[in-house]
């Protein structure tokens, strides 16, 4: 099974997910996920230049 990244804006169900995650391979037996947001300090300080320009997110796949 392929390496797998998904980043987006919408909501998800993340137990339907993880139901397809298993259908597609009986072996899975332990998954890690990481769901977060971005704190939008914009909003908190007023200045556009606080704006999130870039995120970055790194594994390591061993």
């Amino acid at each position: 099974m392929p390496d797998l990244v998904t980043v987006q804006q919408e909501d998800f169900d993340v137990s339907q997910e993880l139901s397809a995650l298993r259908a597609q391979d009986l072996r899975v037996g332990a998954v890690c996920s990481f769901v977060g947001t971005v704190r939008d300090t914009r909003a908190l300080t007023g200045q556009a230049q606080d704006e999130v320009q870039v995120m970055e997110l790194e594994h390591y796949p061993g």
